[in-house]
């Protein structure tokens, strides 16, 4: 049941968010957006000389115009998410966009202006990128009403609205309990009785619903728990093609490390994994997307399946606990 997971390498790169960071594959002239807000941030990105920049630095009512002619193209960074690799082709460029705070009636508009020389500086958008109108003085703000409904079936909120229609793909009541576990304690690995376990039914390990859609773009994931989710936490799923070629190559972790982070790949034998896909977080609850251009060839195979499971490690031990196999073919679009 449990093939050679690698999992104490795994634990130490998989929690530690700049080394996830650097995992990445960099790209020349991109930039990394944090968003310091509570709230959705819905951004574009316009290129152009530096003078159409001050331009529009100057008449800054002009932004407003621009994000709702071309609202169509909007990306979007969750709550307290970040978003690397963002690319301006080496040009200065402005990140426009606003804040999508829930149940406010206008959303306040952000602005930074990126030089070519200064692109590979992480910056943080937030209270401190907020626009000044100048027309009316007060807070440069869209109408909520303006705004398109996103094309996609979840936006990545911490809201979980979204998930009520979507029904649950696989769901572990208080009633069930693995037979057994892995304990990993300095390179030892052994299949034990669940009732030996420190860590089960603790810090997120037992998992309630699963649910899971996919879109043209992305696969969005919603995982819950009967106990609130521990900073030692990671969701785990161990993907297969063919079951008959043997164990697994690559594996997706989920490390829940923080209120909101990366999805990473693994394949057996890399010491660095690869940023797949975000995630955000509340007490209970966790939900993510994943890019589909980023996911190996083997789940394109008919019988492409998962294997679920939940990891806690603390103070030097680390549990997994095995849920089950989850068909690919079964999420629905």
């Amino acid at each position: 049941m449990y093939a050679d997971k690698q999992i104490m390498k795994r634990r130490i790169l998989g929690t530690c968010f700049a080394l996830l960071i650097l995992g990445m594959p960099v790209r020349l002239f991109a930039i990394t957006i944090q968003n310091g807000e509570g709230a959705v941030f819905y951004y574009l990105i316009k290129t152009g000389s530096e003078s159409d920049l001050k331009a529009l630095a100057a008449n800054p009512d002009i932004i407003v115009h621009y994000l709702l002619a071309n609202q169509e193209s909007l990306s979007y960074i969750p709550p307290n998410g970040f978003q690397s690799n963002v690319e301006t082709g080496g040009k200065p460029a402005a990140v426009l966009g606003f804040f999508a705070r829930p149940g406010a009636s206008s959303y306040p508009v952000s602005a930074v202006y990126v030089s070519a020389a200064n692109a590979e500086s992480p910056f943080t958008v937030g209270a401190d990128t907020l626009v000044k109108s100048r027309a009316t003085g007060g807070e440069l703000t869209v109408d909520s009403l303006s705004i398109y409904p996103s094309s996609e079936p979840v936006v990545i909120d911490n809201r979980y609205l979204d998930w009520l229609r979507i029904p649950d793909l696989a769901r572990f009541r208080d009633s069930y309990v693995p037979r057994t576990y892995v304990q990993v304690q300095n390179a030892s690995r052994r299949e034990l009785p669940i009732a030996d376990s420190l860590f089960w039914s603790t810090g997120g390990s037992q998992i309630d619903h699963f649910k899971a859609i996919r879109s043209d773009k992305y696969v969005y994931l919603l995982l819950s728990s009967t106990t609130e989710l521990s900073s030692g936490l990671s969701y785990i799923f161990y993907l297969y093609g063919d079951r008959g070629s043997g164990s697994g190559e690559y594996t997706i972790e989920i490390p829940v490390d923080r209120a909101s982070g990366i999805v990473a790949l693994w394949r057996k034998g890399s010491s660095t994994p690869k940023a797949i896909g975000d995630f955000v977080h509340t007490r209970f609850l966790l939900e993510a997307r994943i890019r589909l251009d980023s996911l190996p060839a083997v789940l394109n195979d008919a019988g492409a399946s998962a294997d679920l499971a939940t990891l806690i490690q603390d103070s030097g031990l680390t549990e997994e606990f095995y849920f089950g196999t989850l068909f690919v073919r079964n999420i629905p679009k």
